[in-house]
């Protein structure tokens, strides 16, 4: 079956969506699949070009079996909500061009956010009579307006009715969490239209975390082998507010063996360097981004993981971070919003303490009391790993994946005019 891809993100980017598209892309090829992927020139989280890529208007390469087929997008500097629309816009735009260029499929599946993807998928798909299935990694415009990125009335109100449009026109429309098809449902998709498939993470990846990695990336970093790490691995965006786990920090500088270890990059980094420049903490490391194969002996190194979240957000998925967090077999340190979805799952699975936002003493003190009982750290991380394994296990998530894909095949392909319509039960 010929299947073509529909994203923003893929290998060589190391976070995001990047590392799932691809692993995605790679499994349908090898279940004897033929697949294009036309994506973004890498630019995440760092929203700058990779060295490589700059100046390239298409590209075309093989990842593992699979034509990869790169197009321009407009990359900001400093993502802000005209910019980042323009981005999502332009490779939504150029992707459609590119996969003309390519054979007909015989089904689509697209990649949200962002949204207009969707919208993509819905031209090529009637286009060619080709069904699409539309799986969202977020939900927008809500997910914009809980973080202020979109306020306008006007803007948001536009964005519904592109939403509901491409929902309508899809075969199929798939999510990652729950509380996003509790919303779906809400806003009239039929029930057999939807599907569960969460993100995933390779438990043969992250075996039982070996002290022996742990101890080797530590010591390329100048990370003692009996220093107390506390973690965080991902983007510096603005709803993680990484300023607050910067000022925990300064709360636990009277345990001298903690060090509060910070790896990725993201729009918000800038501010995250100034104001740990201004404390000039001993305790605290920011690393850039690592490279992907280094992430199983990364994730050894570290003794607790944390992860913050604005008062504000109230995800409707789990953080798919918190997934390698829990396969690593590492107790979780959370803050955010108690209704949030990564609180829901640090909650439901004992993995960890779940504390207020935006507090950085109360940060500070749940890594202080995990960091004083031994036990309590071998239990959270325990139960951190069952609960992954039992829930969203590689092996358990994609064949589901690939069935709903596959099986969308024989759907009827969308109607015409995309943008007609605001109802999602058509």
């Amino acid at each position: 079956m010929k299947i073509l891809f529909l994203g923003v993100q893929f290998e060589p980017e190391v976070t995001g969506a990047a590392p799932l598209n691809t692993d995605l892309c790679r499994y349908l090829q090898d279940q004897g699949h033929d697949v294009t992927a036309v994506v973004g020139f890498p630019s995440y989280p760092q929203w700058e070009v990779y060295e490589g890529y700059r100046g390239r208007w298409y590209a075309e390469e093989d990842h593992g079996g699979v034509r990869v087929l790169r197009v321009w997008q407009y990359v900001p500097r400093t993502p802000t909500a005209v910019r980042r629309i323009l981005f999502d816009t332009t490779v939504a735009v150029t992707s459609v061009l590119a996969a003309l260029r390519t054979r007909r499929p015989d089904v689509i599946l697209a990649v949200s956010t962002p949204l207009q993807m969707g919208l993509s998928a819905a031209v090529l798909g009637t286009l060619w009579r080709r069904p699409f299935v539309f799986h969202l990694q977020d939900l927008l415009p809500e997910s914009a307006t809980e973080v202020g990125m979109v306020n306008n009335r006007r803007v948001v109100g536009l964005i519904h009715r592109l939403a509901d449009a491409i929902y309508s026109r899809a075969a199929r429309v798939s999510t990652i969490g729950h509380g996003i098809l509790d919303a779906l449902r809400r806003r009239g998709v039929p029930e057999e239209k939807l599907a569960y498939l969460p993100n995933w993470v390779d438990l043969d990846r992250f075996p039982v975390a070996s002290d022996e990695q742990g101890r080797a990336w530590r010591a390329r970093h100048g990370i003692g082998a009996d220093q107390f790490v506390v973690m965080y691995i991902g983007s510096f965006g603005f709803k993680q507010d990484m300023v607050t786990v910067v000022r925990a920090a300064a709360h636990l500088t009277d345990r001298p063996d903690v060090q509060v270890v910070l790896v990725g990059d993201g729009a918000d980094h800038p501010r995250v360097r100034e104001v740990a420049a201004d404390l000039d903490l001993p305790n605290l490391r920011l690393l850039p981004v690592q490279p992907s194969g280094d992430l199983p002996a990364m994730s050894a190194a570290a003794d607790v993981f944390v992860l913050h979240q604005k008062r504000e957000v109230v995800d409707m998925v789990v953080p798919s971070k918190l997934l390698t967090y829990g396969a690593a077999g590492k107790p979780i340190v959370l803050a955010g919003h108690p209704d949030s979805q990564g609180a829901r799952l640090v909650s439901e699975a004992d993995a960890g303490p779940v504390v207020e936002p935006e507090s950085p003493r109360a940060l500070a003190e749940a890594i202080g009391a995990l960091h004083d009982d031994p036990a309590a750290r071998r239990r959270c991380g325990a139960n951190a790993r069952r609960f992954v394994a039992a829930n969203f296990d590689r092996s358990q998530v994609l064949p589901q994946l690939a069935e709903v894909v596959t099986g969308a095949a024989g759907a009827a392909p969308p109607r015409a005019c995309p943008l007609a319509g605001n109802q999602a039960a058509v």
